[in-house]
């Protein structure tokens, strides 16, 4: 899981994407919630950095299955454009075809046997 929310390396499939997402954001909102009842609006201060980094590394994984760069993300200040943008490339194409240069396609069966690292 640690791979999943905390590493800025690899490749998401467009489904699992969308799945780790999701429960971030149902993780996020619990904890704010109840964070909320004991600490205020400080627990904004608590809750929201650690929720960003985790979006971010989903976000620049998905990326990289669309063979783009983590930097990508930064098309998201554009106006009205940006996030139309990045919600398509993020949630809607299909990942790259094959390995590209941040892995091999997870798309793809790779029997544990057969992979030599």
């Amino acid at each position: 899981m640690k791979d999943v929310f905390l590493s800025f390396r690899g490749r998401l499939l467009r489904s699992t994407f969308w799945a780790y997402a999701i429960a971030a954001w149902i993780v996020f909102i619990l904890l704010f919630m109840g964070f909320e009842r004991a600490f205020g609006h400080a627990s904004t201060l608590l809750l929201y950095p650690p929720f960003f980094v985790v979006l971010v590394a989903l976000i620049t994984k998905r990326l990289h299955d669309r063979n783009k760069r983590g930097a990508w993300i930064l098309v998201i200040l554009i106006p009205i454009a940006g996030p139309i943008l990045l919600v398509t490339e993020l949630g809607f194409l299909r990942g790259s075809a094959g390995p590209n240069r941040y892995g091999r396609d997870p798309s793809e069966f790779y029997p544990d046997y057969q992979v030599v690292k």
